[in-house]
């Protein structure tokens, strides 16, 4: 087991069905083996045209449903735009709704760039896919950023049956909620994508950027280099139950006074795009190197 990682390019309009599929699916599931990960359904569809990898943390059994024990599904889908998807899951009866991670029309028309890395023994992932704008005063803009991340347990919390403790974090354009496999509801009812209750899922804090996760430090501080946790906070609507959600583990925030793929800390890395003043930036856990594929 081990920490991996790496970086493919992808030139203007290179992000074909049989790229994504090969280059890019064939090439995570391999890395997600390396990381510990621990396979519990591969379901193929239809061969390199739609599949869907299932996994659980290093160390569990592929029958485990427990709040504290991560368990994801990465997809594969080419019909229609190329996409790969990304869910998480409690057992084989809770689950979030799926979301894209990686799509071949974002960017379409410019240079891009995925990033991934995954650890399987602390049981996150993150996939990243980025952009060439030269407009943009870091050179790239964002298109979908997907962390697969455990929260932290604080000592006075250890119930269960409240709310998973690992999700799926989106960060898309406007978008920044982290999706649980389930969540019980204040009206006593869960919540978890298979049900009608529809799929919970919780905003996000930071004590940097408060909820728009917008940290460029004020002017004239020489603090360029701060970092803080995220925390998942409940929306207004639906109201879930009150739980102590600590900070997710596999992300952090930064300010702007970082490069893409700087040190932010030992064993994290800097993932900052766009415009610092418009766009959030980020620190995520990541390998002493990342294996660079043309």
């Amino acid at each position: 087991m081990s920490r991996v990682g790496f970086k493919m390019s992808f030139p203007a309009g290179g992000m074909d069905a049989v790229t994504m599929y090969d280059d890019l699916y064939a090439r995570i599931l391999s890395y997600l083996a390396g990381a510990g990960f621990v396979e519990v359904l591969f379901d193929q569809v239809d061969i390199g045209l739609e599949e869907y990898f299932y996994f659980i943390q290093a160390g569990a059994a592929t029958t485990d449903a427990h709040d504290d024990v991560p368990r994801w599904m990465i997809g594969f889908d080419a019909n229609g735009p190329v996409m790969l998807s990304g869910q998480t899951q409690w057992g084989d009866t809770k689950m979030s709704t799926q979301i894209a991670i990686a799509e071949d029309t974002w960017g379409f028309d410019a240079d891009s760039e995925v990033w991934f890395a995954a650890d399987g023994a602390a049981g996150w992932w993150w996939l990243a896919q980025l952009h060439v704008d030269v407009a943009q005063p870091t050179g790239y803009v964002l298109d979908a950023l997907t962390v697969g991340t455990p929260i932290r347990r604080y000592i006075a919390d250890r119930q269960s049956g409240i709310v998973a403790r690992y999700g799926l974090l989106e960060i898309k354009s406007a978008i920044k909620r982290w999706f649980p496999p389930y969540a019980m509801g204040a009206d006593g009812i869960e919540q978890q994508a298979a049900s009608l209750t529809g799929t919970p899922f919780f905003e996000l804090f930071s004590p940097l950027g408060g909820s728009n996760l917008l940290a460029m430090r004020h002017t004239g501080s020489p603090l360029s280099q701060l970092v803080a946790p995220i925390f998942p906070v409940m929306p207004a609507t639906p109201a879930l139950s009150a739980a102590l959600l600590g900070e997710l583990e596999a992300i952090m925030q930064i300010t702007d006074g970082h490069a893409l793929g700087a040190t932010v800390a030992p064993g994290w890395i800097a993932l900052i795009t766009g415009n610092p003043a418009t766009t959030s930036a980020f620190a995520l856990p990541a390998p002493d190197s990342f294996t660079i594929f043309p």
